[in-house]
């Protein structure tokens, strides 16, 4: 319903400011994205299909196999028509913005438990972040925490166990 009423619009400056407000990201943003988007669209169709994507991954160096570059379409293809257009690409890159905003804080919450900043969260760290936020817990208990999160039973919890524990949650 947005992008029918975004296509049904004449006023590009009204579709930028629509599309904004929709997504969270700024007018600027969105410019921006469309600068590239037009650069990813090779054949000026106003869609990015494997083929447009396969000529700017091959210039970057980057070897694709057509079933990769299919994949990639495939994630944000929401009309499946094989193709991603300039309203999926503002889409996916809102998503990609807010992912992004998600892992910044999920980095901050990580380093309120990793006091010495050596990438790990050690039993001692743990407890003494639960007694400053009045969590009176044993070192057993602490441990015990610690043995739950811990995949790779080094005895400490590392960012990549943090965020999954984090985002099962």
């Amino acid at each position: 319903q947005f992008q029918q009423s975004l296509q049904q619009s004449n006023n590009p400056n009204i579709k930028l400011v629509a599309m904004a407000n929709h997504t969270q990201l700024t007018e600027g943003e969105i410019a921006v994205f469309k600068e590239v988007f037009y650069r990813l669209d090779a054949d000026g169709d106003g869609k990015i299909s494997a083929k447009d994507l396969e000529v700017h991954t091959r210039s970057l160096g980057l070897e694709l196999t057509e079933a990769n570059l299919k994949e990639m379409i495939m994630e944000v293809d929401e009309d499946s028509d094989g193709s991603v257009d300039f309203y999926e690409f503002i889409a996916m890159m809102a998503l990609k913005k807010a992912q992004d905003a998600e892992e910044a804080e999920l980095h901050k919450m990580f380093h309120v438990f990793d006091r010495n900043r050596d990438g790990f969260i050690t039993a001692e760290e743990l407890q003494h972040a639960m007694q400053k936020m009045g969590e009176e817990v044993k070192s057993e208990e602490v441990e015990e925490m610690i043995r739950q999160v811990d995949t790779d039973g080094d005895g400490v919890v590392s960012y990549p166990e943090f965020k999954v524990m984090m985002m099962s949650r």
